[in-house]
């Protein structure tokens, strides 16, 4: 097996079953209608995040339901986000995020089920209902102007879903303080102008590399709002980790580029002889308790 053929393979064995996508679908229904129910139509409802931008992983997947108020709305953004948070307590188990409200449904047992959504609740700018108001948890104003919708685009139109699926694969098994929209941002920066994001080894060295050697200078820009530098989020001692992290997934694959057991060791798969191993679910099983801590 070679190395591509191996990759390719665990961004397969990522794939969601139609069992969990069924699940994701009721899920999505469920919450709508209860949004429906207690704001009626004045919000527009619309499904975005890693399902929308086709980089979805099983073991670490959500989906962005946007609710978002028209701009004659009288409230400002946190009112907003607070009645949202508020409805929604009613009838589940609520866990705040930057901008978003994970969504958990306590069953009889006290068990909890995680939906797999983050209702992200905001306010539209103007009568197109494309740029919009988020209330963020901290940050100057507690709030940002951003474009969902671009963000979906600016990453369908980049090429490289499937790196982004081995870079988050990469971060949540190796325990990396990154958030999703981070990871892809820094996938696309350090991969802008390659002519080889179809090769899955060669990109993601590239990536690591970028880690390594760029992370400390590194500025990322929201797409959909340059003002936004969200790399400012990062602390000097943030971005070391993440550097030393890369460095250390370098030493496995640097003098063996086409030996497929530094890659396993990486992405912490079991070998097998038909195919790659779900060692996935282990971990997965072990996150269950707080799936968004990433």
């Amino acid at each position: 097996m070679t190395t591509n053929e191996f990759l390719q393979k665990v961004v397969k064995s990522q794939d969601l079953t139609k069992q969990m996508l069924d699940d994701l679908v009721l899920n999505r229904d469920e919450v709508e209608s209860f949004l429906r129910e207690k704001f009626g139509d004045q919000p527009i409802i619309r499904y975005g995040g890693s399902k929308a931008k086709g980089t979805m992983i099983m073991e670490s997947y959500d989906l962005d339901m946007v609710c978002y108020f028209p701009r004659e709305c009288n409230r400002d953004i946190k009112e907003i986000y607070d009645d949202v948070s508020k409805k929604l307590s009613e009838k589940y188990c609520i866990a705040p995020k930057t901008s978003a409200i994970r969504i958990e449904k306590m069953e009889k047992d006290k068990t909890r089920i995680d939906y797999h959504i983050d209702v992200v609740p905001g306010r539209f700018i103007d009568d197109k209902k494309e740029e919009t108001f988020l209330h963020v948890k901290s940050g100057q104003g507690g709030w940002i102007k951003t474009d969902l919708q671009k963000h979906i685009k600016f990453i369908l139109n980049s090429g490289c879903s499937d790196i982004i699926k081995l870079s988050k694969l990469w971060r949540t098994r190796n325990n990396i303080n990154l958030k999703t929209f981070f990871v892809e941002l820094l996938v696309v920066k350090a991969l802008e102008g390659s002519r080889h994001k179809e090769n899955l080894q060669l990109s993601f060295i590239t990536f690591l590399e970028y880690l390594r050697d760029g992370i400390k200078d590194a500025r990322l820009e929201d797409p959909a709002n340059t003002n936004n530098v969200v790399s400012e989020n990062w602390s000097e001692n943030e971005r070391k980790i993440i550097s030393s992290r890369a460095d250390e997934s370098l030493r496995f694959v640097k003098d063996n580029l086409d030996q497929v057991d530094g890659w396993r060791d990486i992405f912490k798969e079991i070998e097998t002889d038909k195919y790659v191993s779900s060692a996935s679910i282990i971990v997965n099983k072990e996150r269950l308790s707080n799936p968004w801590s990433v």
